[in-house]
């Protein structure tokens, strides 16, 4: 545990660990692995009026770069992504491949233009073939955003975009539902060991490294679509993350605990999202 845990008593510790040893933890249900890494998002990722004014279409990809850009929900689908696209955001990935032989004019020129920057010559992009060449990593069903504020966002990926490494890609092993996992996400336990694995930083933001979210308790429950589809709807319309702990959260965990212990395992969550959320720093 790091620091943040000794903001919780010895009673408080010792309570929510207690649960902590009855469930699995993520890793038995998903693989992950960070997005994109392209050396440059300010160069290699643009917005609609960039990819016009150089006629970069061919080589453009659908990408989501900050959390900011997708709103509070949890399955982002293809209308989402392109309102994202029209509303001016840097959203399209510039996927120039492995040959300059083959690039338009317009990337020419605008790979002339990276080059006046010194963009060829930070360090990642010059030890690439072509520079220009970004390791691509696959859509992947779910995302995960790393850095947390008032809670974590992880999101079905219905849009087929793919991420930088501002987020975890999340693919579901075999016997788990994606749907399933991101509805279990959402409970006061898995969010409470959020709050102790992260690193926390200035402004109250929170950040989790690969090895912490795969060791995150997880009381993994199954649901159908039909129910998926009326979550999602609840949670992109709740006031905050507490309508949906209220509605959800005993369900999810209700194999594992009395009520009596939710209400307690609620109060420990807020407890610490609330010195977290009001830090001036770290």
């Amino acid at each position: 545990m790091k620091w943040s845990s000794f903001h919780l008593n010895d009673e408080e510790m010792s309570f929510i660990n207690s649960f902590k040893s009855k469930v699995k933890t993520i890793s038995h249900y998903i693989t992950s692995k960070p997005g994109i890494v392209t050396a440059a998002n300010d160069f290699f990722i643009v917005n609609s009026d960039v990819k016009n004014k150089y006629h970069l279409d061919k080589y453009a990809k659908p990408i989501i770069q900050k959390s900011v850009y997708v709103g509070d929900r949890v399955n982002l689908n293809s209308e989402h992504v392109v309102n994202i696209q029209k509303s001016g955001y840097p959203s399209f990935l510039l996927d120039f491949g492995d040959e300059d032989k083959t690039l338009n004019s317009g990337a020419i020129e605008y790979l002339k233009l990276g080059e006046e920057r010194d963009i060829h010559l930070r360090y990642k992009c010059r030890n690439r073939q072509p520079w220009f060449r970004i390791p691509i990593v696959p859509v992947s069903e779910a995302f995960i955003f790393k850095r947390v504020y008032k809670h974590p966002k992880i999101m079905k990926n219905s849009g087929d975009v793919y991420t930088t490494d501002a987020a975890y890609n999340i693919s579901p092993k075999e016997g788990t539902c994606i749907n399933s996992f991101i509805y279990s996400m959402y409970n006061p336990l898995t969010l409470c060991f959020f709050e102790l694995y992260g690193r926390r930083y200035g402004g109250g933001v929170l950040e989790l490294i690969p090895s912490e979210f795969k060791r995150l308790p997880l009381p993994y429950v199954e649901i159908n679509p039909q129910e998926f589809d009326l979550y999602s709807d609840y949670f992109s319309n709740k006031k905050s993350i507490d309508d949906i702990l209220a509605k959800y959260g005993y369900n999810i965990l209700k194999g594992f605990v009395t009520k009596k212990e939710y209400g307690l395992l609620l109060g420990i969550y807020k407890k610490l999202v609330d010195r977290r959320v009001n830090m001036k720093s770290i």
